[in-house]
């Protein structure tokens, strides 16, 4: 597959951290740099993830440019309305692209191009990442990755830091549950699409209890610098976590995320 630029700014850690109940807690760095080229080539893929340049002009009024479409109808709000789900979206996006782009997963991008309401999630796993041995036909090597996302990207001084690991793990008990019905409503997306091929990868995948797969979760937190806490998410405890031995953990970390990430949202805007 194709690799976006840009993922060349997240770059894995030599060291680790390690949880109170004695798991591993990968460290990413991402260090964006202003290269035009590249960040507009991210922004193209952004734009597409909630709305494709082939329909936003049949979707947008004639009324309407593409760019106010974009920002007061499809992207989450940078206002009070919406910050918290333009920095859980960015997040999402940004975990996806890792596990696809560096790590070689199919990682559907479903949750985003059909809201109802562009200031609220979509309901279900935040990111579910699959790899698939030979597409026609089912391996107990075949993988399965749910991911449950969280960000604190606040500048603010005042606003304390979060346990955001620690929700992630917590909130990510729910995957095994959240995981059939995120797979029927991808399936259903890809459906209206007419994208067989996607529809077939994900059949695979509802099939496990009659062709088991390596079934995997985890839980990851993406901070701007000044909340990234090293005691902080070293607290995180996962001693009660269902699926025991298949859980990994995950943090991104870099400078200024929210600006960073409203400076992506209004580029892909600008540029549609």
């Amino acid at each position: 597959m194709a690799k976006l630029r840009y993922v060349q700014w997240l770059n894995k850690s030599p060291s680790v951290l390690s949880t109170q109940d004695g798991r591993n807690i990968e460290i990413w760095e991402f260090n964006y740099q202003n290269n035009n080229a590249v960040l507009s080539e991210w922004a193209t893929h952004f734009r597409n993830m909630y709305c494709s340049d082939s329909e936003i002009d049949t979707l947008r009024t004639s009324l309407v440019s593409r760019k106010d479409f974009l920002l007061n109808e499809k992207f989450p709000d940078s206002g009070r309305g919406g910050a918290k789900i333009r920095s859980g979206d960015f997040a999402e996006l940004l975990i996806a692209d890792l596990l696809e782009y560096l790590e070689d997963y199919w990682v559907p991008r479903t949750r985003y191009d059909r809201k109802t309401r562009r200031n609220t999630s979509t309901f279900g796993c935040d990111v579910i990442a699959m790899k698939q041995m030979d597409p026609s036909k089912p391996s107990s090597k075949d993988v399965i990755l749910v991911v449950e996302v969280k960000a604190q990207f606040n500048q603010n001084k005042k606003i304390s830091i979060s346990p955001r690991l620690q929700d992630a793990v917590d909130d990510s008990k729910k995957d095994p549950i959240r995981r059939g019905e995120s797979l029927l409503a991808m399936k259903a997306r890809f459906i209206d699409r007419g994208d067989n091929a996607s529809v077939k990868k994900i059949g695979r995948f509802q099939e496990i209890s009659n062709y088991p797969c390596v079934e995997q979760y985890g839980a990851a937190a993406c901070f701007t610098d000044n909340k990234f806490d090293v005691k902080k998410i070293s607290s995180t405890d996962a001693s009660s976590y269902p699926q025991n031995n298949s859980l990994r953990l995950l943090v991104i970390r870099g400078k200024n995320m929210m600006d960073f990430a409203n400076a992506l949202y209004e580029r892909a805007a600008n540029e549609a």
